[in-house]
């Protein structure tokens, strides 16, 4: 596989060399087991971008995730979803697979915890774009296998404070600006698969909640026509849900739960 497009311009030097490694990387032969070689992967089994951000030496500290959590995405992600077709064109003896969705800060990998000794294969994945997660499933389908998509939503303030704690936490970081579409785009698409596949493809969608906002139990089910507009779990217009981030971010600092230079990075705190 090749990563589409150019090195990113407006990257400062270390973190063009960063991405460009990375992306040699990922597409050379030694790739896989590279991959399978990171414990993060479960020897293969678990697909994700963020794991596969681990390919990068300049990645696995505190301040080189600061660093260069941008200059990793798109390598990252390239070979992500490249790995996974291959995977799934490729079934074996391998019969389930497990699809998560749900924006950053929604609290996947805690479902995933849950979930990972039931399936052979396991894309750990926001699944924002319709038409992308169409092929992926409609792939997944054509070589038989059994896919289930789990969904995890989250109230949308407890999803900023998750992303600023495991930005200072770990120094793996999302942009706050982006939130509100990555939220409301994975919400979207999970609702039109569960129209388009609902009779082949189960899709699960699972609450999870915290520090006081809860609606009803973490890790209860949900009815999937309560995402659609008008349904209790429905995320607000972006332009509303902007409007959390900058007054939940200026509370961390204040709070001390994330510093002013993460902060800055993160948010353009000022």
């Amino acid at each position: 596989m090749a990563v589409k497009g150019k090195t990113p311009e407006s990257m400062p030097a270390d973190m063009r060399g960063v991405y460009q490694r990375l992306a040699k990387l990922v597409s050379s032969p030694k790739a896989d087991g590279l991959y399978n070689g990171l414990s993060q992967s479960r020897s293969g089994k678990i697909i994700s971008a963020d794991v596969a951000r681990l390919l990068a030496p300049e990645f696995r500290t505190w301040s080189g995730r600061v660093r260069h959590t941008p200059a990793t995405g798109a390598p990252a992600g390239a070979y992500a979803h490249d790995r996974l077709m291959r995977e799934l064109q490729d079934r074996g003896g391998r019969r389930t697979l497990l699809i998560t969705a749900g924006g950053a800060g929604a609290g996947k990998t805690s479902q995933l915890r849950a979930q990972t000794a039931i399936a052979d294969l396991i894309f750990d994945n926001q699944l924002r774009e319709v038409s992308r997660a169409r092929e992926i499933l409609k792939t997944a389908l054509r070589h038989d296998w059994q896919v289930e998509i789990v969904y995890v939503h989250r109230p949308f303030a407890d999803v900023v404070r998750a992303v600023i704690e495991r930005s200072q936490r770990t120094g793996r970081w999302n942009w706050l600006y982006e939130l509100p579409a990555a939220h409301i785009e994975a919400q979207r698409t999970v609702v039109t698969l569960w129209r388009e596949f609902g009779d082949s493809t189960p899709v699960d969608a699972i609450y999870n909640a915290s520090n006081g906002f809860e609606q009803q139990p973490a890790g209860s089910r949900i009815d999937i026509q309560e995402l659609d507009p008008g349904g209790r779990y429905h995320y607000a217009d972006g332009k509303e849900l902007a409007k959390h981030v900058a007054s939940i971010l200026k509370a961390a600092v204040r709070e001390g739960a994330v510093c002013k230079e993460v902060a800055r990075i993160i948010g353009h705190y000022r």
